[in-house]
Order: structure tokens, then C-alpha cells, then sequence
């Protein structure tokens, strides 16, 4: 008798430890019999259902608290679950009487007893609507992103510390066609270089690849403006920004129009030079360019005290030069 008195005592020292667990457990716990009626309810599962207290819900069912819809879909579930015989995690996005609504993260497992008898169903929820908001807005802020980037006029690509590519836009891989196929995410940029030799895409010196290819991936971790030619004549421009993890964000624009107008510029420049300074009639040097020779040479032989001569000699005859 005093055994019986000391197990039955355990047990129920057991019960009360149980019970406190369960309902300081901040996830929903509860306990349903076959008909899907709740035997058993902790406080978080009264206030996910929007009940009033954990004992008010005993005896009662899911179409006590969602509409007809959603209950008759949890009730499905859960005869599923019960005749499979084996526990399932499932996402269920779930609506109350009052309007409100939730995600679930839902475990079910049946209850069996030590004979094998179903019981009933044990079910722990745990609300994720914060998450799914949370991945929703990540998902918008992503395709937006994939948009932004999508439209750039200018190739973009983040490399992480070891050179290896994170992200890039289609019109970076499109400013480099001979090795489009290769930049995308997980490619290293010094593979990428050693194939845009072989494939003839770059102007590369014909000595020491090795290093020219060394020299362009360091160029990742140096901040500044880079100008380089391809092959296949066009000028592009590569703007480096360093991250704070060691990464960086490189910028590639196409700038052959803007190269072309700046040589254009530059030999217009150069032949207006020559046109200043130049004789029509014979090319030789003209007055203009004598009178600035002569100030030169003045000024740097009283800088240095040297003396100097000028000589000036009149041509007879100059028609005939002109002949």
C-alpha cells in the first residue's frame, strides 16, 4: 500500500511538472482526440485561437474558432495524420472568426497509448507570419533589385574577398561576349581572365601572363578608375569601390564613343597646332613660331647666363622658293 501511495504521489509530482512546462512552453501545445475535440490546451494555443482561457476550449473544435473552410481543412490533415500513423511538419497560412489571421508552422503526431491505441493527435503550432512577412518583403526587395540591375546601362558585378563573383547584372556578362558563359555567381575572376586570353578577348602583352593576369585581379582591392581596350576595338571602363568585408563592386561602362571624340579632339587639337605655327605655302615654321622660339631662348639663356646670337639672312629671289 505504502508503494502504491509513494508511485501514485511520484506521478503526480510528475503531472504538475509536466503541466508547468507545457503551458510555459512559448509555442502552442495541444492535445486532440480522433474527432479532433481538444482534451488538452496550453495558454499560448488559447491565445493564438483567440479564446478566452486554455479550459474554455476543452471539448470544443477548430470550427469553434475558423471559418467552416479552414477547419474542414485542419480536420483533413489531421485524419491524414492519424492514418498514416507517422508525425508531419506541414506551412499552413490559417484566418480566425475575427478577420485576423496567421501562419503556421504545425507539427501533428498521433497519440498512441503503450497497447497501441490511438488516442488522438498531438499538435504543436508555432507562428511564422512574422517570418513570411519578413521573406515576402526579401523576395520584393530582391525583384527589385533584379530589376534595378536588370535595366543598367553599366555592367555590374560584387566580388568577395577571394576574387570569386556574388552577384553580377546581364550587362556585365554582355560587355564581355567571347566570356559571357562565364561571369555569373561562383565564377573566380582569375579564371575568367586566364579565358579571356585563350579566347582572344583581351589585349594582353605577349610575355608574363601569369602576372598581367595577378596584376588584374589585385586590381579588385584597389579603389580607383581603370581603362582598358578588347580586341575587338572597344575601350571599357572598370570603377572599383571596396567593401567592407574585403569585397568589392566593380562598375563596367563602355566608353569607346567617349575614347573615339577625345582622339578626334586631340588630332583636331594637334592640326590646329600645326595650322598656328606653320606656313602654308612651304610647311615651314612661321613668324608666330619664331617669336615664341625666340622669347624661350631668351628667357633660358638669362636663367643659365649664357650669351646669344641671332642671325638674320634675307632671301632674294624668294618666288622661286615658293616654285
Amino acid at each position: 500500500a505504502l508503494l502504491q501511495i509513494h508511485r501514485r504521489q511520484q506521478a503526480e509530482e510528475e503531472n504538475v511538472l509536466y503541466r508547468a512546462v507545457i503551458e510555459a512552453l512559448p509555442d502552442c501545445l495541444n492535445v486532440k482526440d480522433p474527432a479532433g475535440r481538444f482534451l488538452a490546451v496550453n495558454p499560448a494555443t488559447a491565445k493564438l485561437m483567440r479564446a478566452g482561457s486554455p479550459s474554455e476550449m476543452i471539448g470544443k473544435t477548430d470550427f469553434d474558432y475558423y471559418p467552416t473552410d479552414i477547419a474542414a481543412r485542419l480536420l483533413a490533415d489531421e485524419r491524414d495524420t492519424l492514418l498514416a500513423g507517422t508525425p508531419r511538419i506541414i506551412e499552413q497560412q490559417v484566418a480566425f472568426e475575427d478577420g485576423s489571421g496567421a501562419w503556421l508552422s504545425t507539427l501533428k503526431a498521433p497519440l498512441i497509448d503503450h497497447d497501441g491505441r490511438m488516442l488522438g493527435l498531438i499538435t504543436h503550432n508555432r507562428d511564422i507570419t512574422e517570418n513570411k512577412q519578413l521573406a515576402d518583403e526579401l523576395t520584393v526587395t530582391r525583384r527589385r533589385l533584379d530589376d534595378a540591375l536588370g535595366n543598367m546601362i553599366d555592367g555590374l558585378a560584387m566580388f568577395d574577398a577571394t576574387g570569386t563573383i556574388l552577384i553580377c547584372n546581364r550587362r556585365y556578362a554582355a560587355l564581355f561576349p567571347k566570356t559571357a558563359d562565364l561571369r555569373h555567381a561562383g565564377s573566380h575572376f582569375a579564371d575568367i581572365m586566364r579565358q579571356a586570353i585563350i579566347r582572344g578577348e583581351e589585349v594582353v602583352p605577349p610575355h608574363n601572363v601569369e602576372r598581367w593576369v595577378a596584376e588584374r585581379c589585385a586590381g579588385l582591392r584597389i579603389a580607383g578608375e581603370r581603362t582598358f581596350r578588347l580586341n575587338d576595338g572597344r575601350w571599357l571602363m572598370a570603377r572599383t569601390q571596396l567593401a567592407a568585408d574585403g569585397g568589392s563592386v566593380v562598375v563596367v561602362s563602355d566608353i569607346t564613343v567617349r575614347r573615339r571624340t577625345e582622339e578626334d579632339l586631340a588630332e583636331a587639337v594637334h592640326l590646329l597646332q600645326e595650322m598656328a605655327t606653320t606656313d602654308a605655302l612651304t610647311g615651314l615654321a612661321n613668324r608666330r613660331t619664331f617669336d615664341q622660339t625666340l622669347e624661350r631662348e631668351i628667357i633660358e639663356h638669362r636663367r643659365d647666363g649664357r650669351q646669344m646670337s641671332l642671325l638674320l639672312a634675307d632671301v632674294d629671289r624668294f618666288k622661286a622658293f615658293n616654285g
